[in-house]
């Protein structure tokens, strides 16, 4: 079972299309790196953060479009163009439900077909979230 994925501000979180979607889960690792007087190179982790992966390939214009009438690339849009930090929850079969508060580190997207009306219109979509 794919894992259920939204995206927004806390308490009006729009549900993520899983049409040809990819999800992958990461961790970034920030480090400080210091040499000391003998010449030992010294690293202290700081943070462990997760990282978010989301693809889509042929992702539909809006959500009336999409095969499980969830988020397609207008709605997704909307979300992404906040300038704030967003909740980000996965809930998945044996794991339940977890939320992070992210923010968007990279949003990529191609269009992949522009035949008709803009509402039929497929869309290649790469999205990296980062946990605060």
């Amino acid at each position: 079972m794919e894992a259920l994925l939204k995206l927004g501000v806390t308490g009006s979180e729009t549900t993520l299309s899983d049409d040809n979607r990819e999800f992958s889960l990461g961790e970034k690792i920030i480090v400080r790196e210091v040499r000391t007087a003998s010449g030992k190179l010294k690293k202290d982790v700081i943070a462990r953060k997760n990282t978010f992966n989301i693809n889509w390939s042929g992702l539909a214009h809006n959500a009336s479009n999409t095969g499980d009438g969830n988020a397609g690339r207008s709605e997704l849009k909307v979300e992404t163009d906040k300038d704030t930090m967003l909740n980000f929850i996965v809930r998945s079969q044996g794991t339940g439900q977890d939320s992070f508060t992210v923010s968007i580190s990279k949003y990529d997207e191609d269009i992949k077909n522009r035949l008709g009306d803009s509402a039929v219109w497929l869309w290649d979509i790469s999205l990296e979230l980062e946990e605060q």
